[in-house]
């Protein structure tokens, strides 16, 4: 198991307690945090102990991937704590430009550091390329394999014709409220002078206090309807009020509410830039391309705005600054979505995964590049579509998955645990109860 639960209580059936990853919730709650679990509940969410155990939705606090006062990452527990390995050698400021291929096969990698002659690195196994969701497809096409109209218009000879790969890009996107209060309960007193350094020395000499946690303590999974079974929207509580740039306002205390839908149905494409094809790709998110993202968008705003209406933070409420209350209507409403929503950074998708009949497939469900030998994609990617979540543990998964592939280990017993599915009524009259 990956994650190291540092939270109340033993493992359970959903958690293991023995990983690598620090895992732990804030115990102790300001009062905005405790006022949002109260909205939340006020407005007719339930309170739930875990949202990444039995039942994700409702409102409850959530998981930081924070040990010991430090940021708890892949890198920092598989790499930096683990010392010098004889059969790792990691190589920065250094760019993959292609890879290398021979019938039909991926034999290595042409590396560049700097502005330094290329250096071609050869395997006799595979190459597992783990670029991420938009270096993974651009060093693909860069290699010839990709969408062969497109290479050709580049002068990239084509050596293998797969026009999934950029496709089905998916992410998260969120829209904000944001509350100005007259009380002094908001993280922007920590931006003064005195308090900043007070922070930086309870860190430096324990590990404790502000500086030693993330600050999205609190938040919820809930349902834009009662016509889906599990949560399709999230939401983010942030005890600060930000200026521009999401950059904490020292002037204004406040608080900030974002909220977006889980399984989005807009797709968007990852191509490389016809003007410099070595720079940065061309990335085209397609956001809230279709009605039913716009709609669950909406749906979250009056959600999110019921909640911060609630009894639990009239102490804390002076004024709704974003949107503001006369951002009323579907019109009013989707213009601010699109002049405010941001990326939630769960992109995913490129190159997916699939059956062998699968014609929108980059990979199989063993990770290899379809059509050609010696490749394995090992990143988010590889994702069909968005988790209806955070895709930091997915990306884990998906990693711990690929080394037991590349070592040949038989997969796991298969242990089947029950998850919360809330009753769903039909969405259509006369219709069945299916939909997601």
């Amino acid at each position: 198991m990956i994650f190291n639960s540092l939270l109340e209580g033993p493992a359970d059936e959903f958690r293991s307690n023995a990983g690598a990853v620090g895992v732990r919730r804030q115990r102790e709650l300001d009062p905005l945090n405790a006022a949002f679990l109260e909205a939340g509940q006020q407005a007719g969410h339930v309170l739930t102990d875990d949202v990444n155990g039995y039942r994700q939705e409702g409102v409850s606090r959530f998981d930081m991937s924070v040990e010991k006062g430090y940021r708890s990452t892949s890198a920092r527990e598989h790499l930096h704590r683990k010392g010098p390995r004889s059969n790792l050698d990691v190589r920065t400021h250094t760019r993959v430009e292609r890879l290398i291929l021979s019938d039909g096969r991926v034999i290595g990698v042409r590396l560049r550091r700097g502005d330094g002659e290329p250096v071609d690195v050869h395997t006799t196994r595979e190459v597992i390329l783990s670029a991420g969701v938009f270096a993974t497809p651009q060093i693909l096409m860069l290699s010839g394999i990709g969408p062969a109209d497109d290479l050709h218009t580049l002068g990239i000879d084509v050596a293998r014709d797969e026009p999934r790969v950029g496709a089905n890009l998916q992410d998260h996107l969120e829209a904000h409220l944001q509350v100005e209060t007259d009380q002094p309960v908001s993280l922007n007193r920590e931006l003064r002078l005195h308090r900043m350094a007070w922070a930086g020395l309870q860190w430096f000499a324990f590990k404790r206090g502000v500086a030693a946690v993330n600050q999205c303590h609190v938040g919820a999974f809930i349902r834009s309807s009662d016509t889906v079974t599990h949560p399709n929207l999230q939401v983010h509580f942030f005890p600060v009020f930000f200026g521009e740039d999401w950059i904490p306002d020292a002037r204004t205390r406040g608080y900030r509410l974002g909220v977006g839908p889980m399984r989005p149905t807009s797709r968007g494409r990852v191509r490389l830039d016809p003007d410099d094809p070595q720079g940065m790709p061309l990335i085209d998110p397609n956001y809230l391309a279709t009605a039913d993202d716009r709609g669950e968008m909406r749906a979250g705003i009056r959600m999110g705005r019921e909640i911060l209406r609630q009894p639990a933070f009239a102490p804390y409420h002076k004024r709704e600054a974003i949107p503001g209350p006369d951002v009323q209507s579907d019109d009013d409403i989707d213009a601010f979505i699109r002049q405010d929503a941001s990326s939630a950074y769960h992109p995913c998708g490129t190159c997916r995964m699939g059956a062998a009949d699968d014609p929108a497939a980059v990979v199989d469900p063993q990770l290899r590049l379809r059509g050609l030998d010696g490749l394995r994609i090992v990143d988010a990617s590889v994702m069909p579509r968005l988790p209806s979540a955070n895709i930091n543990a997915p990306v884990f998964m998906i990693a711990e998955k690929a080394s037991d592939l590349v070592l040949g280990r038989p997969p796991l017993p298969a242990e089947p645990v029950g998850y919360y599915r809330a009753p769903v009524r039909d969405a259509l009259v006369g219709g069945s109860s299916t939909v997601p």
